[in-house]
């Protein structure tokens, strides 16, 4: 399994996939981001394609998310650094379906859910009735 920072990583863009040395790159793409978060995120076929995880400093799970195809699909959690749930989330074509969100003290202070009047919603039905996709 090849482990690069995303540094060293380039976007090819006629073709919207990440490249390393020229090549499709499939691997682990790594950054250090300001505050020195770090990020891992799985990239095959030169997509994101799986899970992206981000750590607090201090080595505790901050965020983690899933991808398919460069778009978040599934499940994501963040949480806070105390290691509590701080939020919740569902997606499918990088559209948010649903989300609850906790404070600290484990309270729900929001509880979304897509609308189904909303022009998301509709190019949600587009994208699922496209690539065959049900929920």
């Amino acid at each position: 399994m090849k482990y690069k920072n995303f540094n060293d990583l380039d976007l090819d863009f006629s073709t919207n996939l990440i490249t390393w040395n020229g090549e499709v790159f499939s691997g682990i793409a790594f950054e250090i981001l300001p505050g020195d978060f770090t990020e891992e995120t799985m990239i095959v076929g030169g997509m994101k394609n799986g899970s992206c995880k981000r750590w607090f400093p201090s080595g505790r799970l901050q965020m983690e998310e899933h991808y398919s195809n460069n778009s978040k699909h599934g499940i994501s959690w963040v949480w806070f650094e105390e290691g509590k749930l701080h939020k919740e989330a569902v997606y499918e074509f990088s559209i948010k379906l649903r989300e609850k969100e906790w404070n600290l003290d484990g309270k729900l202070i929001r509880d979304y859910k897509i609308d189904t009047s909303s022009g998301n919603y509709d190019t949600l039905v587009t994208l699922r009735e496209r690539y065959r996709f049900r929920n």
